[in-house]
């Protein structure tokens, strides 16, 4: 599990149309200061599922999460206390492949700093993954964040791993986008090709297709692709 110090480079939106390259900044690098963002990137890989949660509260709903982050009130954000805070808000996700529901493991938590999080620019990442058959052919994928804490704003989009012979149809999501759902079809079962680092997965690359965009485009099919680095968290 990482904690505090892991610098994450400005991700940003993109999608080619017609030619033409738009680009917009993630959203959870600026977002309004009296809300809490939860952004979730659904991506699904050559052997399930993959869920990255971002939240991102504002410095007028900060307070809430400290207190329900740093449990011990000594103003610095522990791994034990990140982990127990993971538990928490993935006890809540929903994800099911074709109907039928998949278990949600964390792989890995990263947590920023206390006074960042004050400031209203700490955001808590957390990796999760689900195993599942992905065979070729067409299914449907479904996600909900059943998060009910006060002023959180979401975003969920769909992405595919790097390298999977595969294309998502229309996103739809219910009107806050605490739900996602969206049809994906296999066309192949050739392994993803990104590149692996020694004894770990996949690099991992800024996502190239965000929320921001998706959302112009009224849920317009998009070749959103992601490479994927699986994070195992450490044993208590």
């Amino acid at each position: 599990m990482s904690i505090g110090g892991r610098v994450r480079g400005a991700a940003f939106a993109v999608a080619a149309i017609g030619g033409v390259v738009l680009a917009t900044p993630a959203p959870a690098d600026a977002h309004p200061l009296d809300v809490y963002l939860q952004a979730s990137y659904v991506t699904v890989t050559s052997s399930g599922i993959d869920v990255e949660l971002d939240l991102s509260p504002g410095t007028q709903v900060a307070g809430r999460v400290i207190d329900d982050l740093d449990t011990n009130g000594d103003r610095v954000f522990q791994e034990a206390e990140g982990l127990a805070f993971a538990r928490r808000a993935v006890a809540v996700l929903g994800l099911s492949l074709d109907g039928t529901s998949l278990p949600v493991r964390i792989d890995d938590v990263v947590l920023p700093t206390y006074k960042a999080t004050v400031a209203g620019y700490g955001t808590i990442k957390i990796t999760t993954s689900s195993t599942a058959t992905v065979t070729p052919g067409h299914h449907t994928v479904s996600y909900t964040n059943g998060s009910t804490v006060t002023k959180s704003v979401f975003q969920a989009n769909a992405f595919l791993q790097d390298g999977l012979s595969a294309s998502v149809g229309t996103q739809e999501r219910n009107a806050n986008q605490s739900r996602l759902t969206f049809p994906v079809t296999i066309t192949g079962t050739q392994a993803p090709t990104s590149p692996r680092r020694p004894g770990g997965g996949p690099a991992t690359t800024n996502a190239i297709a965000i929320g921001a965009t998706a959302v112009a485009l009224g849920g317009a099919a998009l070749p959103l692709r992601r490479s994927i680095e699986r994070r195992r968290a450490r044993a208590g």
